[in-house]
């Protein structure tokens, strides 16, 4: 128990002397204690301030937040792990103070405080902070320091609070950014002979995309600065693909493979950090190990995310306006893959349905919905979403419906160029064997210019054909699919195997048919053999793609 005595006797002197603050700070009082206390806090109707630093408190009793009233909460100091949701009955709060506690994460209901001033949150677990915080009106302080914010946590506070924001501290801004820091984080014990190499390229000229041409050196700290570093996707995605583009610059063979390294790095250079992260993307793509059965799931996002990127810049050009056409592609792309993009005011293509999701290449994601121009929208919205007979937008609670066989279109053909085999295309890959051994057991090739025998030799139109229906059926059903297909293909050519023996019977020509007296009962034992293999090469459940 924490000094109840001492903690009654001060909200009594303040409830004697009508104050309007309350000062239960170093009293060592726990969250059942402060639960106790609760019923005499409430009953001192004049409170506007409530100090409870420096206690043992976990957590926050749900009845503090009844007290609507409240102008100053002050919780610093304590172990406190969550803020109940409930904080945002709290309408008249102006500053709050839980800095050096344990939460690792705010409640979204954290933007319903119309009065919010200052917010101060430094030395805790967040990595993260709701994009609510961000719409404030009267937010002027924002302390963050010593939290493991993400980088592109970061990049979105500074790049979305706008100008009314006084003073804020996120510690981790600069360092996250320090080209000097990065290079610490790839290199290790070799980072100094690295920066000495760096200083060495303060020569030349590279063009950037949108601005002045820049030294070697200032090429590689630009980039730099715009590289993530400090969350779990850049430790998976970014940071190998950085080390794998520094290496070829720093131990490039001659000054003219260097150059050429550099001008790709600078291209990659403009108003904003995105093509820095679509380079980084392609790098990492281009490093994939085609043969590796299990793709990374955050990878395999990705990769979708950018064929479906270019596609829009394909079969939407037409309404991508020039101004922001970068912003806008992404936050199209956003509307499908980031995480609660749906129940973001701003985005005009709200989706529902279920899709992995992946982090947002631009930090404005924001910005990037708000300027999507209506036409655009609903255009993209039918090449992702459910359309009826009429080609009319299917709307469901506010929100169209993600067309999963829409999106398969798009996406399996990106793999299948990047020779990235999706499970479709492995089981199409299958269909292929398996018909060339059901052509091989039937002895069909000599046949060829016979018309039913064409059919069953042209594999690439079946093929085209089976792609089609898969592209068009759920993950679960794709592998009985072409089961059957194969069944079927199988039964046609044993019957075309008795047709022609059949024929050459009749024309007495058994001999230059070869063996074609087979018994069907053994034929379809056969065929079983051979659909048992498919069977057997069915895509594990960690494989397999799914939207």
């Amino acid at each position: 128990m924490g000094n109840i005595q001492e903690a009654e006797r001060r909200i009594n002197r303040t409830k004697g002397q009508y104050l309007s603050d309350l000062s239960l700070s170093n009293l060592n009082l726990t969250s059942e204690d402060l639960a106790g206390l609760m019923p005499k806090i409430k009953a001192i109707k004049t409170l506007r301030e409530l100090d409870l630093r420096n206690n043992q408190l976990t957590t926050i009793p749900l009845e503090l937040t009844t007290l609507t009233n409240l102008k100053m909460l002050h919780l610093a100091g304590n172990q406190i792990n969550e803020i109940p949701p409930e904080i945002g009955n709290m309408a008249k709060l102006v500053r709050f103070h839980a800095t050096n506690n344990q939460l690792t994460a705010l409640p979204p209901q954290m933007g319903n405080l119309p009065e919010l001033e200052a917010l101060f949150l430094g030395d805790n677990q967040i990595t993260q902070v709701p994009r609510e915080i961000e719409s404030l009106p009267k937010l002027r302080t924002l302390y963050l320091v010593n939290n493991p914010l993400t980088n592109q946590a970061i990049i979105s506070l500074m790049s979305n609070l706008g100008g009314n924001i006084v003073s804020t501290n996120m510690a981790a801004r600069f360092r996250a950014q320090n080209y000097q820091e990065v290079i610490k984080k790839l290199y290790n014990d070799q980072s100094p002979d690295k920066l000495a190499l760096l200083n060495t390229m303060d020569t030349g000229s590279f063009q950037t995309a949108n601005g002045p041409n820049l030294t070697g050196k200032e090429v590689v700290v630009q980039f730099l600065q715009g590289v993530p570093t400090n969350d779990a996707v850049a430790a998976e995605l970014y940071v190998p693909a950085t080390k794998l583009l520094l290496d070829s610059i720093f131990n490039a063979a001659s000054k003219e493979e260097r150059d050429t390294n550099l001008n790709i790095l600078a291209t990659a250079l403009g108003d904003c950090n995105t093509p820095i992260q679509s380079l980084l993307i392609r790098s990492t793509i281009g490093q994939l190990d085609r043969e590796e059965e299990i793709l990374p799931e955050l990878l395999e996002g990705i990769i979708k995310r950018e064929a479906l990127e270019e596609a829009i810049n394909t079969r939407l050009k037409e309404l991508l306006p020039a101004n922001e056409k970068i912003e806008i592609v992404a936050a199209l792309a956003n509307s499908v893959f980031l995480a609660d993009a749906e129940n973001n005011p701003s985005n005009k293509v709200p989706l529902s349905g279920q899709r992995r999701r992946v982090p947002s290449k631009t930090v404005n994601y924001d910005f990037g919905f708000r300027v999507i121009p209506a036409e655009l929208a609903e255009a993209f919205a039918k090449m992702v979403a459910k359309t009826d007979a009429s080609d009319n937008l299917i709307v469901e609670n506010g929100k169209y419906i993600l067309d999963d066989r829409k999106v398969r279109t798009i996406t399996e053909p990106y793999f299948a160029n990047l020779d990235i085999r999706t499970p479709r295309e492995k089981l199409i890959n299958q269909f292929e064997n398996q018909m060339q051994k059901i052509i091989a057991q039937f002895d069909l090739l000599p046949h060829y210019d016979h018309n039913e025998v064409k059919e069953l030799l042209d594999l690439d139109a079946q093929k085209k054909e089976v792609r089609k229906l898969l592209l068009n059926a759920e993950d679960g059903a794709i592998n009985g699919m072409v089961n059957g297909i194969l069944k079927e293909k199988f039964q046609k050519a044993a019957d075309l195997h008795a047709k022609l023996l059949k024929e050459s019977v009749n024309k007495g020509t058994t001999a230059a048919l070869g063996d074609m007296s087979t018994p069907l009962n053994l034929v379809r034992r056969r065929s079983n053999s051979y659909l048992s293999k498919t069977d057997d090469k069915k895509t594990s459940p960690k494989r397999r793609m799914s939207l």
